[in-house]
């Protein structure tokens, strides 16, 4: 959902989209980042989901190159997910990082929405990124033991995790 929600960018993001500059287009990231982390020790977990989408959404999106959308909808033939390609090594790791705080940071406040299949998803994209990140391992297993359906599979996957997170983070 949290790349889905990119179809529908708002014109600052477009525009912060468009600049040329890494430098600018990770200062606007980091400006929603830090709008969305406000919103979140305010309470606001829907706000804050959306500015941590909307600063993903600088690096990673979904453009439905249907010029008929109005009439026919958005159709998966039309899709396309757009990757930003850094042009040095230390954009390459500022992206990174930064993605890998953003994903943790949708899979903690999918938590608090009690949205548990994208806090997985998040963390596995978190994951994807930095296969030694303790906080993504230990969020995935909270939201994987958060339902009150998680059976023996989810408690097995969530222990796996926690084991993860304890070899990459013993404190």
């Amino acid at each position: 959902s949290f790349i889905q929600s990119s179809i529908f960018a708002c014109v600052e993001v477009i525009n912060a989209r468009n600049v040329n500059s890494f430098t600018e287009r990770l200062g606007a990231a980091m400006v929603w980042k830090e709008d969305g982390n406000a919103a979140y020790r305010d309470g606001q977990f829907d706000e804050a989901l959306e500015k941590y989408q909307m600063s993903l959404s600088l690096f990673r999106f979904v453009e439905n190159a249907n010029p008929n959308i109005k009439n026919e909808g958005i159709k998966d033939e039309y899709l396309k997910e757009i990757v930003y390609i850094p042009k040095s090594n230390d954009e390459q790791l500022q992206m990174e990082q930064l993605l890998v705080k953003l994903y943790n940071n949708i899979a903690l406040t999918s938590l608090k929405r009690n949205d548990h299949r994208t806090a997985v998803q998040a963390c596995d994209w978190a994951l994807e990124i930095d296969c030694e990140n303790d906080k993504a391992f230990y969020l995935r297993a909270k939201a994987r033991l958060a339902p009150t359906n998680a059976g023996a599979t989810d408690e097995e996957l969530a222990m796996m995790d926690l084991r993860s997170a304890v070899l990459f983070n013993p404190n």
